[in-house]
């Protein structure tokens, strides 16, 4: 029963579309982004920079512009990618209010983005290590922070602890290592 003696294959063309192989991921209007507060949140009245990396919905880097604005529309500053994605930013949050990003990507599609909201208190580190040699660490504590709290900072490397510290504040709320 069947018909074997002329037996059919099908041959495909070179334009037709194989089993197993992969098509290109078509490219995408969706653009990811991701804010990183250093000392890891952003508090009211404390300068921050703030570091982000944009990617496209494969997660590959996409390099991008914008401005930062307020609720309301105002515009705070400009930001821009400047290796795969990423990039920083500084910031200093006023009380009772929000900020978004606007971004535009390589095809000048833009998207709004808004940033992590910021404690009415709390304190912020900042880290420079621009010298080889040196490395300088400050704090901040807000005006509403409780500084009589017992704060330390302990300072590691390959998992040793290289210092350990009380931070002792200062009358303008702020403390630093060197």
């Amino acid at each position: 029963k069947g018909m074997y003696e002329t037996p059919r294959i099908r041959q495909l063309s070179h334009t037709e579309r194989l089993p197993g192989l992969r098509e290109k991921a078509p490219k995408t209007d969706r653009l990811n982004i991701h804010f990183f507060p250093e000392g890891g949140e952003l508090v009211t009245g404390l300068s921050c920079n703030i570091a982000f990396k944009a990617t496209d919905k494969h997660g590959n880097p996409v390099n991008v512009k914008g401005t930062v604005f307020t609720r309301e529309g105002q515009a705070v500053t400009q930001i821009q990618s400047v290796h795969e994605g990423m990039g920083r930013f500084e910031l200093t949050p006023q009380s009772g209010e929000s900020y978004y990003v606007e971004l535009e990507n390589e095809e000048q599609k833009k998207k709004r983005f808004e940033l992590p909201k910021a404690l009415p208190k709390g304190y912020n580190m900042t880290v420079n290590n621009l010298d080889e040699d040196s490395l300088y660490i400050h704090f901040a504590g807000s005006q509403s922070a409780d500084l009589t709290r017992a704060l330390g900072m302990t300072l590691m490397g390959r998992g040793r602890v290289i210092m350990f510290d009380r931070i002792k504040w200062k009358d303008d709320n702020t403390a630093t290592f060197s």
